[in-house]
């Protein structure tokens, strides 16, 4: 671990969280300074005041951020990524990616407290960065927190006039999703503690709170020592599965989807993508870190969740059709291709398990740029049906044409993201259970 902290690829991760902290001081420092005592000693310049100036800062804040995490993630693929799994640096990119239309539609609220909604934006991206490049249990849970205390102050305070009732939705979904979430990680560093008194090392009640630890050693203990694998085959049912439900409820598989299309529909534009582009990829990312190294052979209860994956992409995409509403529509979209990237993973495949990643943040771009066309739209026309589309491609060509590549995308057309995430996937359900791969086509 201490090796780790000196890697130029921690040190690039370090100052991406870094970034949007200070931008948030910055323009907490322009916001409460008395117009007086505004102007810099080391110019006569004053400092940028007003939303404009607001929106600009965070625009820069998140540029920058994007350019060290790109730089993070050519590191890890030069050097090797960090840890024992290697798709930490692609989702926090796909998310420092999403941050420039997030900050850039925040200008459809920002005549109410403009200061403060940029200040949360930018915590919330470094709340979403840190969970994807920690390595540290505590900070996960800490960062998975900070996103849903954000969130929820996001929906609620910039909001429609439903945005309160879907803000206290999502705040009670998302905190039980929490909850169970730190019960299983914890769970998991007391489970290692006291299977290392059964392994060879001799060790007393070691507690490790290494996300890489807790995932190497638990499953080698548990293969080579008798005493450790009779321990953990009795914890591993109960851990799992407050794991496993934890994250089910926070991607949010049916039947746990219902307050992820209020958030996104009745909370400002900015915060519908950032649950597209970050919030709804945490879940597949916990999948990859966590799970996925512990659970072994699923057996029976892999067809069940990957049968019940399978039928929410189908039902969230019948869900996508029955609505008019441009938000509700590409909510229900993103959400039936999460749902098959999780199938893809829970198939215990390799290619599933690539081509799931793969679609989770291919989806994730494609919705996100969905809602950004659809989210200019309706602040230009005041309104978000779908009747807006006739006669769009004439009005806006740049627009429609941003929004051919979306859809695209979506449905995995050859040359496109989607294309290399989707046909990994349907291959490992042919695969896996012919009946689910049916499905899911």
């Amino acid at each position: 671990m201490v090796a780790l902290l000196g890697t130029p690829a921690f040190q690039f991760a370090a100052i991406a969280v870094a970034l949007p902290l200070v931008g948030t001081a910055v323009i907490a420092l322009a916001a409460w300074l008395p117009p007086g005592r505004r102007s810099s000693r080391l110019s006569d310049r004053a400092l940028p005041t007003g939303p404009h100036a607001y929106r600009g800062i965070a625009l820069i804040v998140a540029a920058m951020t994007f350019a060290i995490t790109l730089c993070a993630t050519i590191v890890d693929l030069i050097l090797g990524p960090r840890g024992p799994e290697p798709f930490g640096g692609l989702f926090a990119l796909a998310t420092a990616a999403a941050w420039l239309p997030v900050v850039y539609i925040g200008r459809e609220v920002e005549h109410k407290r403009a200061a403060l909604l940029y200040g949360l934006l930018l915590l919330l991206e470094a709340a979403f960065l840190c969970l994807f490049f920690t390595d540290d249990s505590l900070w996960f849970c800490l960062s998975l927190e900070s996103t849903t205390v954000l969130l929820f102050l996001l929906i609620g305070g910039w909001g429609s006039d439903e945005g309160d009732a879907a803000a206290r939705k999502f705040l009670a979904y998302n905190l039980a999703s929490d909850l169970l979430i730190l019960i299983a990680i914890l769970g998991l560093v007391i489970a290692r503690a006291r299977m290392s008194t059964e392994a060879t090392t001799g060790l007393k009640y070691d507690l490790s709170y290494s996300l890489s630890t807790l995932t190497q050693d638990v499953p080698r203990w548990a293969t080579d020592e008798i005493g450790a694998q009779e321990y953990w085959r009795h914890a591993r049912r109960w851990l799992l599965t407050a794991l496993v439900f934890g994250l089910l409820i926070k991607t949010p598989l049916v039947p746990f989807h219902t307050w992820f299309a209020g958030a996104v529909s009745e909370g400002p534009l900015c915060a519908g993508l950032a649950l597209l582009g970050a919030g709804a990829r945490v879940s597949t990312y916990a999948f990859l870190r966590l799970v996925y190294p512990l659970w072994g052979d699923l057996g029976s209860m892999g067809d069940l969740l990957v049968l019940i994956a399978v039928l929410g992409a189908v039902y969230q995409g019948l869900l996508a059709l029955a609505h008019g509403d441009l938000r509700k529509l590409v909510t229900h979209a993103s959400l039936s291709v999460t749902s098959l990237a999780i199938a893809g993973i829970f198939t215990q495949l390799l290619p599933g398990t690539i081509g799931g990643v793969l679609l989770a943040l291919g989806g994730g771009l494609a919705s996100t740029l969905l809602l950004f066309a659809f989210g200019l739209m309706e602040v230009r026309f005041a309104a978000r049906d779908l009747s807006l589309l006739q006669g769009t491609w004439r009005r806006m060509p740049q627009i429609s044409s941003t929004l051919l590549v979306a859809v695209l995308s979506l449905v995995g057309m050859p040359a496109l993201i989607g294309f290399t995430g989707l046909y990994p996937v349907l291959g490992s359900l042919f695969v896996f259970e012919w009946l689910s791969a049916l499905l899911a086509l």
